[in-house]
């Protein structure tokens, strides 16, 4: 190959690269804006920074333990019917050098005035069967088919057997889409893995919502921080 040919190669290359960065800026944008348009429609805020230390503040919920360079970006932020509630993309680190590698979430919390127990709420795995075989076996309920398709732990049997009650578990079968979920102290979060748009923001916003209103007011108030 000669001088000419490796040149236009080389400037092909380059432009290609120029074109692809412009056309992700240009996605970014548009999602950016789709995004601060949505916590308009809710009354809420928008900042694309982390002005909240969300990593920090929500510390005691199992994914944000994981990995390092914890961070959060993109943040909806407001109150509704008492509880704060933020809806961010998270991100976290693991490895080093070649190694590493960065996991991505679309997260929605909501802070109630409660001190719930530990309560973990997921799919439930082909892992999991084999787990349960040996004796490491999640919580079941009386609806077969929601133990069969969803994993649950917590760190008392009688609260996960009060918020996932009858309602709950219709309400959880339904879902569309079955986010990760975890209740611990006054959050209520639930994310998904992957950078989303700003319907899968609203999603898993009226994901939240529509999860704690299963939950009858008589354990909210048993949990209520007030009671303490």
């Amino acid at each position: 190959m000669n001088d000419a040919a490796t040149t236009v190669i080389v400037i092909l290359v380059v432009a290609f690269g120029i074109v692809a960065l412009i056309l992700y800026f240009f996605y970014e944008y548009k999602r950016k804006k789709k995004i601060m348009e949505l916590a308009s429609s809710l009354g809420f805020n928008f900042t694309p920074h982390d002005i909240f230390a969300l990593p920090v503040r929500f510390s005691h919920i199992s994914l944000f333990k994981e990995g390092h360079s914890r961070r959060a970006k993109n943040i909806i932020y407001g109150t509704r019917e008492g509880a704060s509630v933020f809806i961010f993309e998270y991100f976290y680190t693991t490895g080093s050098g070649k190694n590493q590698k960065t996991h991505s979430f679309t997260v929605c919390s909501a802070e109630t005035e409660t001190d719930f127990p530990y309560l973990w709420i997921r799919k439930e795995r082909f892992f999991d069967r084999l787990a349960s075989l040996v004796g490491f076996d999640d919580i079941d309920f009386e609806s077969n088919e929601f133990s069969k398709q969803f994993y649950v732990k917590s760190d008392s049997k009688k609260f996960a057997y009060e918020v996932v009650n009858q309602k709950t578990m219709q309400f959880l079968l339904e879902a569309p889409t079955k986010p990760f979920l975890e209740m611990f102290h006054n959050a209520t979060v639930a994310y998904l893995k992957g950078r989303e748009n700003a319907s899968v923001f609203l999603y898993l916003y009226n994901f939240v919502f529509g999860f704690l209103s299963c939950i009858p007011d008589f354990v909210l108030e048993k949990y209520s921080k007030q009671r303490r």
